[in-house]
Parts: C-alpha cells; sequence; structure tokens
C-alpha cells in the first residue's frame, strides 16, 4: 500500500514536471519564432523642416509593441510592453496670460495760479549809499621783477641737490636694462634649443611608429593568409548571407533626387550609393542633378524578423572548430598590438 502512495505521488510529480517541462518549450518556440513585425517611412524636401518620418513595430501578439513619429522637429514615441505603457511628454501648455492691469486714471491737473512777486526790498544801508564815492589814493607799488629770475636760482639749487640721486636712478635703469636683456636672450636660446628638439622627438616618433605599422601589417597579412583563418571568413560571409535573406525587408521603396555643390561631388556620392544596387532588390531609384544643389526623396520599408534567425547562425558558427580557432588567435594578436 505505502508502495503504491509513493508511486502516485511520482507518477503525479512527473506528470507536473512533463507539463511545465512542455510550457518552458512551448514559450521557447513562441519566443524564438514569433516575427518581430516593423513598418518605417519618411519624406523630405531640402529642408529639415520639411522632413516627415514615422515607424511602428510589434512582437509577440502585440504584447509589446511601440511607434515614434517626427514632424515639424517634434520627435514624438510610445512603447508598451503589456500592461506597462511609457510615452514622451506633450508639449507643455502655454501659461495663461494675465489680464493688464488697469492704469489708474490720471487726475485733471490744476491750473497754476502765478503767484504776485514779492517786491524786493533792498536794506536800508544801501539806499542810504550815496551815489558818487570819492575814491582815495592808492599807494604807490614798488616795481614787481619777472617771475622767470625769481625761479633760477630755485631751480639751479634743485639741480644741484638732485644730481647725484638722479645718476643713481640712471645706473639702476642701465643694470635691469642689461638684466632683462639677458633674460630674453636665454628665453630665445632655451626656445629654439626646444624647438629643435621637438622636431627631433617628433621624427622619432614618426619613424617608430611607421616600423609599428609595417610590424603589425607584416601580422595582419600573415592573419588573413592563414588557410584556417580564410575558412573561417568565408563560413562567416556564408552565414552572414543567409542572414540577410531572412531578414531583409520584403517591401522597400527608395525614391531619391539629389544635388550637391558641385557635379563632381554629385558623381562621387552616386558610386557610393551604387555599391547599395546588389543589395536592395528593386525598389531603389536614385536621380542625381548636376545643375543645381538639391535634396528630396521618399523612403519606405516594411518587414519582419524573428530570433531564430539570429540564432541558427550563430549555433552554426560556434560549433564550427575553425571559427573558434581564428577568433582565439584574434583576440590574442588585438591584445598583443594594443
Amino acid at each position: 500500500m505505502v508502495v503504491h502512495i509513493l508511486l502516485l505521488i511520482l507518477k503525479t510529480a512527473g506528470i507536473v514536471l512533463l507539463i511545465l517541462l512542455g510550457l518552458v518549450l512551448l514559450l521557447a518556440a513562441l519566443t524564438l519564432g514569433t516575427a518581430l513585425k516593423y513598418q518605417a517611412e519618411a519624406e523630405g524636401a531640402n529642408t529639415l523642416d520639411s522632413i516627415r518620418a514615422q515607424g511602428k513595430f510589434s512582437w509577440f501578439f502585440h504584447l509589446v509593441s511601440g511607434y515614434g513619429t517626427y514632424r515639424n522637429g517634434t520627435l514624438e514615441w510610445k512603447l508598451r510592453i503589456a500592461w506597462k505603457t511609457w510615452e514622451s511628454t506633450g508639449a507643455e501648455e502655454p501659461p495663461e496670460e494675465e489680464p493688464p492691469e488697469e492704469e489708474p486714471e490720471p487726475l485733471p491737473e490744476r491750473e497754476e495760479t502765478p503767484e504776485p512777486e514779492e517786491e524786493k526790498v533792498l536794506p536800508k544801508e544801501e539806499k542810504a549809499q550815496p551815489e558818487e564815492v570819492k575814491a582815495l589814493p592808492e599807494p604807490e607799488e614798488e616795481p614787481a621783477q619777472p617771475e622767470e629770475e625769481r625761479e633760477l636760482p630755485k631751480l639751479e639749487e634743485e639741480k644741484t641737490e638732485n644730481a647725484p640721486e638722479r645718476e643713481k636712478s640712471i645706473r639702476r635703469e642701465k643694470k635691469h636694462f642689461l638684466r632683462a636683456a639677458l633674460e630674453k636672450g636665454k628665453q630665445f636660446y632655451q626656445a629654439v634649443l626646444n624647438f629643435f628638439r621637438n622636431i627631433k622627438y617628433t621624427f622619432q616618433r614618426i619613424c617608430d611608429k611607421i616600423k609599428a605599422l609595417l610590424k603589425k601589417k607584416e601580422k595582419i597579412q600573415r592573419f588573413i593568409e592563414n588557410e584556417t583563418h580564410r575558412q573561417a571568413f568565408e563560413k562567416l560571409k556564408k552565414e552572414a548571407g543567409w542572414l540577410w535573406r531572412r531578414i531583409r525587408p520584403r517591401r522597400l521603396d527608395i525614391r531619391l533626387h539629389f544635388g550637391l555643390d558641385e557635379p563632381y561631388h554629385t558623381g562621387k556620392a552616386l558610386a557610393v550609393l551604387a555599391v547599395l544596387y546588389p543589395f536592395l532588390e528593386g525598389g531603389f531609384d536614385v536621380t542625381p542633378d548636376f545643375e543645381q544643389k538639391v535634396l528630396e526623396g521618399r523612403f519606405f520599408m516594411q518587414g519582419k524578423m524573428r530570433a531564430v534567425h539570429f540564432l541558427i547562425p550563430a549555433w552554426r558558427l560556434f560549433r564550427d572548430r575553425q571559427v573558434r580557432i581564428t577568433y582565439r588567435r584574434m583576440k590574442q594578436m588585438w591584445q598583443s598590438m594594443s
């Protein structure tokens, strides 16, 4: 009886564990196999203010979703994970304008009545002063000596007193001038010497860098020419192509009309854009303008990707022995070069 109960308990526990394991595997399959859908579009003409763009994505039956828009120089976005939501803060409401304070009405100005001018009352002494005053005889002044004759002896006395002090100040100025000249000469000599030393050190550093680059070039060249490393790079290239074919956009429409300042620069930009043609199958139209400066276009992209598409090539690369060897050697070479 006891054994039967124990077997029943173990059976129940095993069933529960299998159910939990099945749920975990189901959740992992849904997580890896559920597609992340995305869509993006944009358009503009010549100015940044004219650019309008918007994009959205969703994953795991819209359990995770979000969108973003850019219009008139403002960016708005919203992200939702289950019941939790984050979004950009909207534009702040402008503050309410306070009504202007009413200024008090000015009081009527009173008419100023001219006050009667007070009669000036002259003092009695002035009234009593006689009209004609007899002039008293002025005393005769002695003839004054000219000021220059007075100042001459004073100047001569000052010169004789200040002569030794002036000689001392002149000697001090000469000594100060000689010291300053010697100091300037030393500074100039030191500057010239430092200049030539810096040229020497710079030349030595350049030579050392060239030697180091040559050594690095030899190491890199040997690393690339190694057969194991070449096979690893081929494997990496193959897996990258497989991944791109799985995650590339299903719908892609690019219309671009551009022209730069000079026709030469327009041609160079067109040559760079031509490299993208093999990777973008259809829906890629570029119209260069060699006569005027212009930039306008439209962009639309829609597609989906799965986590399993990233997991499969990563697992293949991890299992490959040549890739692991190349990774270890690359890490060692990077540490030795740094």
